[in-house]
């Protein structure tokens, strides 16, 4: 049997199908490329649904003319994955190329990649991930590299290929322009380029000559979205047959407050590639962490970089041997930064074994929702870098492709600024594949998954996606906070941080998709989100019981007929009766830590009756929080 065929027989897992005819869809929310050149790749898309709800997603593959030449349509159960092999789809080519979009009339959020793999009896020999990259409006920038990352001598002169991928998603012909500068930011090429609608044009920036890095900017007019996407193919002695690494590289927004990224020297090397896309000079502040949360560079890591020109730092130069994060920050009126982390595999003699890439996260997130995959005896694990100057906690899960819950809520301690790593696969005993989903208990964090093959030898990372949004679908929507009738339930003049937020799934789902847990002390004074009538109190059982029906609460009913409930209340901490008339504010009781709970905190939520479904809610005293309060965040009451 083929290794493709023992790819194809390990992922004949149940999930639903239906044919459909070949179709132009005007939904290509998500695209990727596919490409037939790599037909001895096995190219696997990895679907997820991370809404609450089922989601029914049309895949359809797309031609080198952009024509529509096959789709089949696949339902996603919440939270769940499924892979789809892109050599079978109707239409994939030797020897061409096109696109595979993802499209959804639904809202619920979804979130993909696709990863290929150059097979081998014993697993794979070399693996990368493409990402759905979003058509963007206005300017864009890349990094070209045409460097050869081998230190061997004898490979200096292999070929570095840097393919630039620019896609017309507008229905209309538009035209962009493209430039390209050097290090130094001389231009080097300016060119204006038309494209019909859907069309992709793949441009040769290797073209610019062997050892040589720069900008690359592309502009288009306003409500014309392209989308950019670059691919560097690293090819050994024996030319076009003899590849030994590739990344694909999207276009991303500019890091204009800086960025962070985990990195790991142990075993690879690692560079740092930043370009200033302003049109004045700028310097970079660079500082490099391990995995404590330690400074390790006793040198200042600055990087002074000409108007659109690009530079960049070997981190092994400055922390050998170290798994930690690189914070990137621009100094003064530099505000215009894009950069890549880049990870490199040695053979023992310094010969190139793969090439990956870490982007730097601007946003970093309190909830967040990625793949892992145990086939082909992969080895997978995720790495968690704290941006905050406190120790943190972030909670693990792993949900099989079934439903199967793998690994419930397991906890991980984070140093400030520190990184830690969790071994994925050694809790999966089947060959399988699923979502890992982690949860931060503070100020927000930056993670990958990091996946390699069974010998070490090929290492490559997955992003996860934020979760901040895994609400949307169910048809209901935050009220506009200005009118809210709501305040946060605690007195004003405190702050209190929201450890567990909306539809995040065990707790918060379904029924209490939008209840909200806040982190406080046994103790603290519980204040009345709202004026109603109190119509349930229980205040009998002791501090932490964990037993689910052993839980202290009031419960509060409103003039509209909804209901505020307040849970995990301390004994004997309720201070209203039941018939009470309570005013919006009032202190109604004291926080605890009784039921099924997992620390002291108080349980919100709002219900459309005493027995129903919860609601969304904003609260008039605090910050802007249009979709609900944020996971991590902190917010004061005024």
């Amino acid at each position: 049997m083929s290794k493709l065929l023992l790819l194809v027989s390990l992922l004949l897992i149940p999930f639903t199908v239906s044919n459909a005819g070949a179709q132009e869809t005007t939904a290509r929310e998500h695209c990727v490329e596919w490409n037939g050149f790599l037909g001895f790749l096995a190219q696997v898309l990895e679907l997820k649904n991370v809404g609450l709800g089922p989601l029914e997603v049309q895949v359809t593959l797309y031609d080198i003319t952009s024509s529509a030449r096959g789709s089949v349509v696949v339902r996603l159960l919440p939270d769940i994955q499924q892979d789809l092999i892109v050599n079978d789809l109707t239409g994939f080519e030797a020897n061409s190329y096109g696109l595979v979009c993802v499209a959804t009339e639904a809202t619920t959020p979804f979130a993909g990649q696709l990863v290929s793999y150059q097979l081998t009896e014993d697993g794979y020999a070399l693996a990368f991930t493409s990402a759905f990259q979003p058509a963007r409006t206005g300017e864009q920038y890349l990094i070209y590299n045409t460097y050869q990352p081998s230190l061997l001598p004898e490979d200096r002169q292999n070929l570095v290929a840097n393919w630039l991928q620019v896609v017309n998603e507008s229905e209309e012909s538009a035209d962009g322009s493209l430039a390209v500068f050097d290090a130094s930011g001389n231009q080097l090429e300016a060119r204006t380029l038309t494209f019909q609608p859907g069309e992709r044009k793949d441009l040769p920036l290797h073209e610019v000559g062997k050892f040589r890095t720069g900008l690359v900017r592309w502009t288009s007019a306003s409500g014309s979205g392209f989308r950019l996407k670059q691919n560097r193919y690293y090819y050994g002695p024996a030319g076009m047959t003899d590849l030994c690494g590739a990344v694909s590289l999207g276009a991303q927004e500019l890091l204009r407050a800086g960025g962070v990224a985990a990195f790991d020297t142990r075993n690879q090397t690692v560079a740092l590639e930043v370009a200033n896309a302003g049109d004045e000079p700028a310097s970079v502040s660079v500082k490099l962490y391990d995995a404590s949360g330690q400074e390790v560079s006793t040198q200042p890591l600055d990087i002074v970089i000409s108007a659109r020109g690009t530079g960049g730092l070997v981190l092994n130069d400055y922390a050998p041997n170290v798994l930690g994060s690189i914070v990137v920050t621009p100094r003064g009126s530099a505000d215009a930064l894009a950069a890549y982390m880049m990870s490199y595999g040695r053979t023992d003699r310094g010969g190139l074994t793969y090439a990956g890439t870490t982007p730097l996260t601007a946003s970093p997130q309190s909830s967040l929702r990625g793949t892992y995959n145990s086939f082909l005896g992969q080895q997978c694990r995720i790495r968690v870098t704290s941006t905050g100057v406190t120790q943190q906690s972030a909670r693990v899960s792993m949900t099989r492709f079934d439903g199967t819950r793998i690994l419930e809520r397991q906890r991980l301690r984070i140093p400030a600024r520190g990184t830690v790593e969790l071994d994925l696969c050694e809790h999966e005993d089947q060959e399988a594949y699923g979502v890992v989903e982690l949860e931060l208990e503070g100020a927000g964090a930056v993670a990958e998954v990091v996946r390699g093959n069974q010998r070490g030898t090929v290492e490559f990372t997955t992003s996860l996606s934020p979760a901040l949004a895994v609400c949307s679908g169910d048809g209901k929507e935050y009220p506009e906070q200005g009118s809210s009738p709501y305040m946060l339930p605690w007195q004003v003049g405190e702050q209190y941080t929201v450890g567990q937020g909306n539809c995040t799934r065990d707790s918060h789902s379904e029924d209490q998709a939008y209840a909200y847990d806040f982190d406080m002390d046994i103790g603290t004074a519980v204040t009345a989100a709202r004026a109603g009538i109190v119509i349930f109190v229980e205040e009998r059982f002791v501090d932490g019981n964990r037993e689910p029906d052993d839980i202290n609460a009031v419960v509060i009913q409103h003039e509209d007929g909804t209901v505020g409930g307040y849970y995990h209340l301390t004994q004997n901490g309720a201070l209203v009766s039941v018939g009470q008339l309570v005013t919006a504010g009032q202190v109604i009781g004291l926080s605890g830590d009784t039921g099924d709970s997992t620390g002291p905190h108080l349980h919100f939520e709002v219900l459309t009756c005493f027995d129903c479904d919860s609601v969304p809610v904003t609260f008039k005293n605090t910050s802007p929080h249009p979709q609900g309060l944020i996971e991590g965040e902190t917010y004061l009451a005024h």
